[in-house]
């Protein structure tokens, strides 16, 4: 079986290539028999995976791949990968986007609030006025370096 992921990749461009080489090896050490593994077992490695929502669903496309050249094969039976893919969308609808945007009204309250705040400068006051007219977040403020 092995031999097939192998031809299979082998086609592929060097970096794909070695991605999709390495994820099935990280597959091949959660369940050493590829042949006889379930959905569950799928469903238990994708969970397991300690990293971002993304890259567990990059792992997911690239053994759904694999296992789809070894059912046209003939040596699987089934697509495990395939399945465990409504497990996945599950779990995205789950989540909720942490943050919530701030009303008008609420921008108004913060900036009306007494000076000597620590927070509460101009300079400060300026920018939460500039974050919240053109819809900037954090990060892009942060990276802004030239306030003064």
């Amino acid at each position: 079986m092995s031999d097939t992921i192998l031809l299979y990749c082998a086609n592929k461009a060097p970096a794909t290539e070695k991605t999709y080489l390495q994820v099935w090896h990280e597959w091949i050490e959660h369940c050493p028999d590829p042949l006889t593994a379930t959905a569950k077992h799928a469903a238990a490695y994708l969970s397991g995976l300690k990293c971002a929502d993304n890259t567990r669903r990059k792992k997911l496309n690239i053994l759904r791949t694999l296992y789809g050249v070894l059912l046209d094969m003939g040596e699987v039976q089934a697509n495990i990968f395939a399945q465990v893919a409504r497990f996945l969308s599950a779990r995205k609808a789950q989540q909720v986007r942490p943050t919530q945007r701030l009303s008008a009204r609420d921008v108004r309250r913060l900036l009306k609030v007494k000076a000597g705040r620590p927070w509460n400068t101009v300079r400060d006051r300026a920018i939460f006025a500039i974050m919240f007219g053109c819809g900037l977040r954090r990060s892009e403020v942060g990276a802004y370096r030239d306030w003064e």
